[in-house]
This record gives structure tokens, C-alpha cells and sequence, in this order.
């Protein structure tokens, strides 16, 4: 979590920003994209990544470069809420958050080696069970939106900054 403000130069006083987010949302995804690019980059030099399927080629290094730089070809979008109102709504926020997972074990319904079939809610449409069904890499990259690296507790996408997970 970020807080709106903070505290003046003499400790004694919270000053509230002028403005209702911490930084811009465009300035918040060019930050996020090169911290999570540059995550991404630490973990394939520690050989901590696996390819398989049809993203094998990436382990070899100029693949994994040339795949990377795709990444910056657009804006990435982050989602930024005003400030709470208070410590209440705050724990009642992270209460709601802490403790979801991406997807759950059972809403995977297969995979055969390629593609991955699961449930998913549609809202849009009186909230309809459906089944989807995407490649692996597909999949793997919608996924890959809503996991965290283990030492991150964030309560969900881009909403809480921790210092630690953005060391370069």
C-alpha cells in the first residue's frame, strides 16, 4: 500500500498530496514493467525460469532478449484506487485480498501438454459458469498477471509498493 501523503520534514505533521495517487498511472506502469522486466531477467540468469513446449527456444539467451524487448513495444496498465478513507476501510480492503490465489485447483479442469481448460465466471452474462481453453504459453502469460514473487505481499496487481521487491 501506498500512503496519499506523508510526514513533514520535522516529523510532527501528515501532509496530504495535492494530488489523489502517488505517482501518475503511466509512471507507475513504465516503473512496474522495468522492475518486473528486471525481475524476470535476475531469475533467467539464476536459471530459475523453465521452457517447455513451444516457448523452449527462450532458454537460450538472445531468444530470451529478443522476447523481453517485446515487452516494452506497449504501455503496461497499472490500477490505481484513491486514498482510503481511513484504518478501517483499509483492513477491510486487505481483509478481502491477503489471502487469494491466482486461480484455484479447481476451476483447472485439463491439460494436454499444449493447452490448459479451465472454469471461469462470466459477469457479464448473469455470472455464467464457461469453460476456456488457451494455449499454454497463453495461459501461462494471463497467469503470470496475477502472481507475485514470494517475497511480495501485495493485496492485488499494482495497488502497494514494497520497497524490497523493487531493489534493482
Amino acid at each position: 500500500m501506498v500512503p496519499a501523503g506523508g510526514l513533514s520534514l520535522d516529523r510532527k505533521e501528515w501532509i496530504c498530496p495535492r494530488y489523489p495517487f502517488f505517482l501518475p498511472v503511466k509512471v507507475l506502469g513504465r516503473i512496474f514493467r522495468g522492475k518486473f522486466v528486471a525481475g524476470v531477467k535476475r531469475a533467467f540468469r539464476h536459471k530459475q525460469l523453465k521452457f517447455t513446449g513451444r516457448i523452449e527456444s527462450l532458454r537460450h539467451a538472445k531468444a530470451f532478449a529478443v522476447f523481453l524487448r517485446t515487452l516494452f513495444r506497449q504501455d503496461w496498465v497499472v490500477y490505481a484506487k484513491p486514498a482510503f478513507g481511513g484504518p478501517t476501510q483499509v483492513l477491510r480492503y486487505l481483509g478481502r485480498y491477503t489471502h487469494r490465489v491466482a486461480i484455484s485447483n479447481h476451476r483447472l479442469l485439463a491439460f494436454d501438454g499444449e493447452r490448459v481448460s479451465f472454469r471461469w465466471k462470466d459477469y457479464a452474462s448473469g455470472n455464467k459458469q464457461r469453460v476456456m481453453t488457451l494455449s499454454a504459453e497463453e495461459f501461462l502469460r494471463r497467469y503470470l498477471q496475477h502472481a507475485f514473487a514470494s517475497s511480495v505481499s501485495w493485496p492485488t496487481h499494482n495497488e502497494a509498493l514494497h520497497s524490497r521487491s523493487f531493489a534493482g
